[in-house]
């Protein structure tokens, strides 16, 4: 019934196109509006997943069959093409389970080649290689990341292939059965290929714990949904995960195989598929290998390489680390036991490997409650570690934390953690009323709700995911960090604080940054869309195009607005904060965009101790005064009371929030004022707080001096109660 509803409907579409021919002038992979007018491309009926389902559901509608006709954009030969919404992100996980293919249905490769560093691979090696299209905007498209194909519909890939590329591109679709990128039809000594299969994607998850440190990815890992079911063929197969029966091995000085297109000693990428072995490292010698540059490896990472001229590099990322190992004793085939994450800038350095996500650690698990989970060490397990900080455990406590153990890896436990509940409130910020706060508060003309209502609806969102110890931000990451702009006495302009946007209309920074600056500085201008001090145009190159940011924004300041109770003594500083109001609105792009502030109930009450936030800014680093760019570090919130020790005459209370104590990581003065963001996984996708305000601290960088921040969750109804229409 299914295939017979298909061949009638789309001979009433075909039968439609003679009468809608001016709707119907768009190409293949043409840029396109869906018709909820959002941005997708023109191809295939078939290819499309939403389209092709909705085609063949049993009881259609009239406003289904509407919604076909208008999805329709053009035609190739007599196929239909139809408007496909690009790729989208999903919060947690995809809706239902699926079961893996076995030893013997995956890992399996039709060549017996042996395989030799650096080589061009057999036409065939490694079926499993994915290679991942992005779509640039402007009918662009290149393919500048790798993935491995693990089941008919998923592909595996590394996280920063999707949060480290630009904003503007889309991951797209997956190319599979390719080996030589410069041939229509790839053939070897008279044997031929099947042709390549280009698969659209459909929707997309990352590792909910994915994070940027110093450069290095953790957690790196992601997973692809394609739009239609892959059929295997030789040239066409998926790879093994790792099973319950050599998921525990200790690989360290085996050998392991990478393969894929990315650069070489000679070009910045390979046009055929190439391969090469490399020996594993013990994580511990890894990590000493990265001692210079401050890097941490963790038991989710594995690393492999390390010799001169051998490695896997950018065009490789996301691409699998492979063993070719026994099956229950006996048969051998090929498991995935790394995504390729990150190395060093110079390729296949001696001495130095590269660094893969760790597969194995990623397998399934029963929890003690017989519900699923994720094996995996102890400090990535937020319910067992907090079982583990509880002054007393009892009897059942113990029984549960045993029964939770799902094996070691270099000595370390790990266990069985099930997943977090999701209870993170939405993008959308409502203009609830506002619950009373600690902070004085100003007689409001119009009410409180009226002035929420000023705030942005959609903010904290990044169009891309003073510092010491920090890394490079992107050049559209955190795209409310402002500078502000003093005049001194002579008349030069220099940047001495920073700020957060907080809508079009308004920065919110620190009071010091206004009160106690020089007598005769005055502050004249904001600006917004900065990264690169020293650049008239802000460029930044990923994957060797050049992204430009729009130019920056200098807009004067109307009027500034001190928190009436600010004080500032030598050994304490209160209510540290103030509102600047620009004298125009802000043009809110990709390079300019509000934070949110935690107005939620459920954000007034989140205890930030132990969770990672960030600080970002131009200020000082280990080495100069002030970055020419625009610099980001993360660093863990500390309670209370360790706060209150760190700093004994502080009357640290409840208005204010402690963050880093970790030497070499800290914001200072040039940051002062900047915001001290929490980022937030939400159903409708990654959202970024204000937690706080870069206040004042000791020596930056300090080992085990946090830095002071003024708590913005305790100023809402002063913040709210200042803006004004």
């Amino acid at each position: 019934m299914a295939l017979a509803n298909y061949g009638s409907l789309l001979a009433a579409l075909l039968l439609v196109c003679g009468c809608c021919t001016r709707a119907w002038a768009l190409n293949m992979h043409d840029e396109c509006r869906t018709p909820e007018n959002k941005l997708g491309t023109c191809v295939l009926l078939r290819s499309c997943a939403p389209v092709r389902n909705l085609l063949l559901k049993p009881d259609q509608t009239a406003e289904d069959r509407e919604y076909l006709m208008k999805s329709q954009c053009g035609m190739q030969g007599k196929s239909v093409l139809a408007c496909c919404p690009f790729s989208r992100k999903l919060p947690s996980r995809f809706d239902a389970p699926v079961e893996l293919p076995k030893p013997g249905e995956c890992g399996v490769m039709g060549i017996t080649d042996r395989i030799h560093g650096g080589t061009e691979a057999p036409l065939g090696a490694y079926p499993w290689l994915a290679r991942i299209q992005y779509y640039k905007s402007n009918n662009r498209y290149g393919f500048h990341c790798g993935g491995v194909l693990i089941h008919n519909q998923f592909v595996l890939t590394a996280a920063h292939c999707i949060e480290g590329v630009p904003s503007s591109w889309i991951v797209y679709q997956v190319r599979l059965g390719e080996h030589d990128t410069q041939t229509a039809t790839d053939c070897v000594n008279d044997e031929c290929a099947d042709p390549v299969r280009d698969v659209l994607i459909s929707n997309y998850v990352l590792h909910p714990e994915y994070y940027k440190e110093n450069g290095a990815d953790y957690n790196d890992i992601a997973l692809l949904q394609l739009s239609e079911t892959v059929a295997f063929t030789e040239f066409i197969r998926p790879i093994c995960l790792p099973t319950a029966g050599n998921r525990a091995d200790n690989l360290t000085g085996k050998v392991a195989s990478v393969a894929g297109w990315g650069q070489t000693e000679t070009s910045s990428s390979s046009t055929k598929k190439l391969h090469l072995q490399v020996p594993i490292w013990d994580n511990d010698a890894c990590a000493e290998a990265y001692t210079d540059v401050r890097l941490s490896i963790i038991p989710t990472q594995v690393c492999a390489g390390g010799e001169a001229g051998k490695d896997s590099c950018r065009g490789d990322s996301g691409g699998p680390l492979m063993r070719f190992a026994p099956y229950n004793g006996s048969t051998r085939y090929w498991f995935l036991i790394g995504v390729v994450s990150f190395g060093l800038e110079r390729c296949g350095t001696s001495g130095v490997p590269g660094v893969y996500t760790r597969i194995n650690l990623g397998s399934s698990c029963l929890t003690p409650e017989r519900n699923g989970g994720t094996c995996v060490p102890v400090v990535q397990c937020n319910s067992i570690r907090a079982l583990l900080s509880k002054p007393v455990l009892t009897a059942n406590d113990v029984q549960y934390l045993e029964s939770s153990r799902c094996g070691v890896l270099e000595k370390k436990v790990l266990v069985c953690c099930g997943a977090p509940s999701n209870g993170a409130a939405s993008t959308v910020i409502q203009a609830e009323q506002i619950p009373a706060t600690t902070a004085a508060t100003v007689a409001p003309r119009i009410s409180l709700e009226e002035r929420a209502k000023l705030l942005p609806v959609e903010c904290g969102i990044q169009y891309t995911d003073r510092i010491i110890g920090g890394e490079r931000a992107k050049i559209d990451q955190f795209p409310w960090t402002v500078l502000i702009q003093h005049r001194k006495r002579n008349g030069q302009l220099a940047f001495h604080c920073g700020g957060a946007l907080i809508s079009n209309r308004y920065v919110l920074t620190a009071a010091h940054c206004i009160n106690s600056i020089a007598r005769s500085w005055t502050i004249t201008a904001v600006r917004l869309g900065e990264w690169d001090l020293q650049s008239e145009n802000d460029c930044q190159t990923f994957f060797e195009e050049e992204v430009c940011s729009e130019p920056v924004q200098d807009i004067p300041v109307e009027r500034i607005i001190v928190h009436p109770q600010y004080r500032a003594t030598l050994s304490q500083v209160k209510n540290d904060i103030a509102l600047i109001r620009l004298a125009q609105p802000a043009r809110l792009n990709d390079f300019v965009q509000p934070i949110c502030l935690p107005l939620s109930s459920a954000a007034r009450t989140t205890s930030y101790d132990g969770k990672i936030v960030q600080v970002a800014g131009w200020g000082q680093t280990e080495n100069v005064t002030q970055s020419q760019y625009k610099m980001f570090v993360s660093v863990k919130a500390v309670p209370e009371q360790i706060c209150q020790q760190t700093y004994p005459g502080g009357a640290i209370d409840i208005t204010q929030l402690c963050a880093g104590g970790e030497a070499n990581k800290d914001s200072c003065r040039g940051d002062s004022g900047g915001a001290l963001m929490f980022p937030e996984e939400t159903i409708a996708g990654p959202v970024t707080y204000m937690a706080g305000i870069v206040s004042y601290g000791r020596k930056c960088g300090l080992a085990g001096v946090p830095g002071v921040y003024t708590r913005v969750n305790q100023y809402l109804e002063w913040i709210i109660g200042n803006l004004e229409p």
